[in-house]
C-alpha cells in the first residue's frame, strides 16, 4: 500500500567527488554524476554502502521511485567484481512538485543522493576493488531531457573498513522513509478510493504524504488533513488494480 513519511530535514554537505560526468543543455551542465563510498575500504564479507550523487542545475529536477502524473525514476546499472551484489536502491524522501495542467510529480531538486548497499563475497583475492555504474535518469524543467552517465567508478583497497563520507551521506540516509511508524495506522476502502488513518501524537511541522501505488493501481492526487487524532489521508483511485497492493 501507499506509505506515510516521516516529515525529514536533510543537511547537505560536501564538495562534487572527482570524476562526476555533465549532462549539456544550451551551454548548461543539467546533471552532474558520481559515486560516493560510504567506506575507506573494502572489508570481505561486511556490507558497505555507495550513493549515487546527482546535482541538478537550478530549476531542473529529477524523479523520485514513483514519478507520479509524469517523470521517470532515475536508474543504476552496477557493474560489480565477481562475487559482490547489489541492493534495491534507498529512496531519500521527495519533495512534491506541482506543474501546470494540475500535473503532480514527486522528485528532487538541487541535489540528491541515492543510497545503494554493496555486500562483498566472504573472500577476496586483489588487494583492491572497483565499484561501476551506468546511471540512467530524467531531467525536467519546462522541458524533459534524458540523461545518463555511463563511466561511473569507485576504486576501494581491500582491508579494514571505517566509515567515509559521513556529512555528505548521513542525511541522506536519514531521510530514507522507515517502515516502522510509532503511531497506529490503518486502511480502509471506500468506493472509489483507499483511507489512511494515523492516530496519536504526531511531532509538530508540516507533514506530507508521497503515494507508491502497486503494479496495476493508478491513483489521482491523495490529499491530507490533520484531525483531532492525528491524521487522515484520502487517496483516489483513477483505475482499479490488477494485482496485490
Amino acid at each position: 500500500m501507499p506509505r506515510i513519511f516521516l516529515p525529514l530535514l536533510a543537511v547537505l554537505l560536501g564538495l562534487l567527488p572527482p570524476g562526476g560526468w555533465a549532462q549539456i543543455h544550451d551551454g548548461v551542465e543539467l546533471v552532474q554524476a558520481s559515486l560516493v563510498p560510504g567506506t575507506t575500504a573494502v572489508e570481505p564479507g561486511r556490507p558497505f554502502q555507495v550513493g549515487l550523487r546527482l546535482n541538478m542545475a537550478p530549476h531542473w529536477h529529477t524523479y523520485w521511485e514513483y514519478s507520479g502524473d509524469a517523470g521517470l525514476p532515475t536508474r543504476i546499472e552496477w557493474a560489480l567484481p565477481e562475487g559482490f551484489t547489489a541492493g534495491e536502491i534507498e529512496w531519500p524522501a521527495p519533495h512534491r512538485l506541482k506543474d501546470p495542467g494540475d500535473i503532480v510529480t514527486y522528485g528532487y531538486s538541487d541535489e540528491v543522493i541515492l543510497l545503494t548497499t554493496i555486500t562483498p563475497p566472504a573472500a577476496i583475492a586483489a588487494r583492491e576493488v572497483s565499484i561501476k555504474a551506468v546511471a540512467k535518469w530524467l531531467v525536467c524543467a519546462d522541458i524533459c531531457i534524458p540523461g545518463k552517465a555511463e563511466n561511473l567508478e569507485a576504486t576501494l583497497p581491500v582491508g579494514t573498513a571505517r566509515p567515509a563520507n559521513e556529512g555528505i551521506l548521513k542525511p541522506y540516509r536519514d531521510a530514507v522513509p522507515r517502515r516502522e511508524l510509532p503511531f497506529e495506522t490503518s486502511w480502509a476502502q471506500s468506493p472509489g478510493a483507499y483511507i489512511l488513518t494515523v492516530k496519536g501524537e504526531l511531532p509538530r511541522g508540516e507533514w506530507e504524504f508521497f503515494p507508491k501505488p502497486g503494479e496495476g493501481l493508478q491513483i489521482e492526487h491523495p490529499t491530507l488533513e490533520k484531525t483531532s487524532s492525528g491524521l487522515s489521508v484520502h487517496v483516489p483511485i483513477f483505475a482499479e488494480m490488477r494485482g496485490p497492493i
